[in-house]
């Protein structure tokens, strides 16, 4: 008898543990485990991506720079540009380089919208020279500052 019992209990148990295994097949990373770095780096490539443009490299190390940049302006409270980039650059190959300087007390979406919306920003974004990427995001008092420096 219980073993009659068990059976049906047994075949439910794994009916929902194969849906469940199921649904999570293809399903995308959570955000939890995405860094605010790779998220506005996703952002930018997926804005490259939608208008037929090659998808960027990050530079890990032009990220730190670009980070050190963001942290600055954030204790600053002021949006401002990196000084004399060309010198930023100097460990790279490079013949054209641009920069997005941002901020937002949303989100990153948010701010890449922004960046899409304005002229100047969609053409760094946008730009089929640029093949590389540095990006620095400090989340400071629930406000993102952004740098994202490109160069190719």
């Amino acid at each position: 008898m219980i073993r009659s019992a068990s059976r049906p209990l047994l075949a439910a148990f794994l009916a929902c543990a194969l849906a469940a295994s199921i649904s999570l097949v293809g399903a995308e990373p959570a955000l939890a485990t995405t860094t605010p770095r790779q998220q506005m780096l996703a952002l930018t490539n997926q804005s490259r991506a939608d208008h037929g443009v090659p998808r960027l490299k990050l530079n890990t190390r032009l990220s730190k720079m670009a980070t050190r940049h963001s942290r600055q302006m954030a204790q600053q409270n002021t949006l401002f540009h990196t000084a004399n980039i060309p010198r930023e650059l100097r460990h790279w190959n490079w013949s054209v380089w641009g920069e997005n300087v941002g901020m937002t007390t949303d989100t990153l979406p948010t701010l890449e919208t922004a960046f899409m919306n304005s002229p100047v920003h969609r053409e760094n974004i946008l730009n089929r020279r640029f093949t590389h990427v540095g990006i620095g995001v400090a989340r400071i008092n629930g406000a993102y500052w952004v740098t994202v420096t490109f160069y190719g």
